[in-house]
């Protein structure tokens, strides 16, 4: 340690704690102060709630301050917990968008007070979309109970509940997504007993059949909407959840069975099935679009042989998906010959959830051992090619020992969100990291609460990420309306030789519940 002598800081002191005003110095500290949420070394968008946090250690007097260039430094006592008053913090960052700030913490110890060392952080002109919308669920247990959708407003924090189950029998609510960061468009997949999948769209709601479409039997599972708005790319997944309890702990998987892309056309009501994307000895999943709409991205699995004796946990760690793309004609509604963007036989790995940024640079996703599904993957880990040079970032300043899963981009394309397990294993948190013009990377922060030990105390999980630019236009009520209403059914088109497609579809089994 080193002696402060700083006037500066003696006076603080002793106008904020009476009992230090014998004091005639302070001792700094090499050291960091250990706070949780971790928000040091961080970059924050200006219009980001208060990061409120929790000082570890084993005193209860604690003095903070929060300064930058301009403006009035923000000045705490405490025992432990910091909550930023919120008029204070949104003045104090937007008169230093652009700039760093600095957070010092000083404690008082037996022998006089100590400050460790100075936090420095950044906030950056780069705004993030003012709102994030996620699913709460219990964590993988199969337990639907009660789950809902949620708006969180990231400038402080109001959440509001978009559509929950509470009304529609207790069904899976899941897969929400939106048209490019969109808040007027809305769409979210029911299971269970109200069955179907409910679509907002220039301030209509509907409801359609996703389990059957004319005499064939189809599920829709991850959606996506094509920039244009008139269709939505839908896998077809038939995944197979399973648990294992052993000598080695609990183990939670999804094993994928069939899946094929079809393309649903908003317009006509009319589901397309598109013979690139109904292989035969393949399984074609995560369709997501690039941002002009003139391709499709996918994850794609070819069929290896297996004894017809091997177990699933025997065939999981074979099963590996490329990334692929297919161009797309909007007007003639065509597609292109399928390319292979990354080859799983030359990583060894997975690809899932691709999703791109907003000016086509970049694409993230998940990458795994094997399988599909990242969100049990204690492996899975955060990607990002970059679709001009064809490097891919392996982000280990994003990653953890824990598993990384769905995220989304901001709207300018500067920030993601992405779900991780890191806390404890178990429950998935919401994390932000910003992006630069080059796509560097930096360092993510914890989405900030309200209280400072909201993390340790809240026992779900947040999934599926999705940032959106206004508040979701859509109303409670009349989601729940169409949720409890009838299907529409939906037309069915074929393109070409359809065989395996009929085939499969006749025999399924409709009653999938998918897992996230």
């Amino acid at each position: 340690m080193r002696i402060l002598s700083t006037f500066f800081y003696i006076c603080i002191i002793a106008i904020g704690f009476s009992s230090c005003k014998q004091s005639s110095n302070v001792f700094v500290s090499d050291e960091e102060a250990r706070i949780f949420p971790d928000y040091s070394h961080i970059s924050i968008p200006a219009n980001m709630a208060p990061l409120n946090f929790e000082i570890e250690g084993n005193t209860d007097h604690f003095w903070v301050k929060i300064y930058a260039k301009n403006g009035t430094s923000i000045e705490l006592k405490t025992q432990k917990s910091v909550q930023i008053p919120l008029k204070k913090w949104q003045k104090f960052i937007a008169q230093n968008a652009g700039k760093d700030f600095y957070m010092d913490i000083l404690y008082r110890s037996d022998s006089g007070w100590v400050q460790y060392k100075t936090i420095t952080n950044h906030i950056s002109k780069d705004t993030i979309d003012p709102y994030l919308v996620y699913r709460i669920v219990n964590s993988g247990d199969g337990v639907f109970s009660f789950l809902g959708i949620f708006e969180r407003n990231l400038a402080n924090f109001e959440e509001r509940v978009i559509v929950d189950n509470s009304q529609m029998g207790e069904s899976c609510v899941n897969c929400h997504t939106f048209s490019q960061n969109d808040p007027s468009t809305l769409l979210f997949h029911l299971r269970m007993e109200k069955a179907g999948t409910v679509i907002f769209r220039n301030g209509t709601y509907k409801k359609i059949n996703n389990t059957q479409s004319g005499d064939v039997k189809i599920r829709l599972v991850y959606p996506a909407w094509h920039p244009g708005k008139h269709f939505i790319a839908f896998s077809t997944n038939r995944m197979l959840p399973f648990y294992y309890s052993g000598a080695h702990g609990r183990y939670v998987d999804s094993f994928e069975d069939e899946s094929d892309i079809v393309l649903y056309d908003l317009e006509n009501n009319t589901i397309i099935n598109v013979p690139q994307l109904t292989t035969p000895g393949a399984q074609e999943s995560f369709p997501t679009w690039s941002p002009d709409g003139k391709y499709l991205y996918y994850c794609r699995y070819t069929n290896i042989s297996f004894d017809e004796k091997a177990t699933v946990f025997e065939k999981m760690p074979q099963i590996k998906y490329d990334l692929m793309r297919i161009a797309f004609d909007e007007k003639t509604q065509s597609f292109g010959a399928a390319e292979t963007v990354i080859d799983s036989k030359k990583t060894h790995t997975s690809v899932s959830i691709p999703r791109i940024s907003p000016n086509g640079r970049f694409l993230l996703y998940c990458e795994t051992a094997s399988s599909t599904f990242p969100t049990w993957q204690k492996d899975s880990d955060l990607r990002m090619l970059d679709l001009q040079t064809g490097k891919i970032d392996s982000l280990t300043q994003i990653n953890s020992s824990e598993s990384e899963s769905a995220h989304s981009w901001s709207n300018n394309g500067r920030w993601f969100v992405f779900s991780s397990k890191r806390l404890d294993g178990q429950y998935t948190q919401l994390y932000i990291a910003y992006v630069d013009s080059n796509g560097k990377v930096s360092k993510p922060f914890l989405i900030p609460q309200k209280t400072t030990d909201f993390y340790k105390k809240f026992m779900r999980s947040f999934n599926l990420p999705e940032l959106v630019t206004g508040p979701v236009l859509a109303n409670y009520d009349d989601l729940i309306a169409a949720g409890c209403s009838n299907p529409e059914p939906t037309q069915h088109q074929y393109k070409g030789d359809l065989n395996r497609f009929d085939t499969i579809r006749k025999t399924e089994n409709n009653n999938n519940t998918e897992l996230h």
